[in-house]
């Protein structure tokens, strides 16, 4: 079963490359990463482009937006996790 980790984010590009860095040392593979970037002025591109792992997701909000829970929302809709695709 493939697994969905959702990370909503804003200008927190060094707690973002601990998070990722988290899931990429888990042995478990079947996994994506969706970044659901709340406008970051930092390079979150350049650091998933880095990568070079087709698992990890950048969704982009050119706007920045008050109402956190949308970042969420919107990784929650592209996420594969057969768990959230139930409810």
């Amino acid at each position: 079963m493939k697994i969905s980790v959702l990370l909503p984010t804003r200008d927190r590009l060094e707690l973002l490359k601990f998070a990722v860095a988290s899931v990429l040392s888990q042995r478990y593979r079947d996994w994506e990463i969706v970044i659901s970037d709340n406008a970051s002025t930092e390079d979150v591109r350049g650091l998933v482009e880095s990568l070079g792992d087709e698992r990890i997701v950048l969704l982009k909000q050119e706007i920045a937006r008050v109402e956190q829970h949308l970042a969420l929302s919107q990784a929650h809709r592209s996420a594969a996790d057969e768990l959230f695709k139930r409810s």
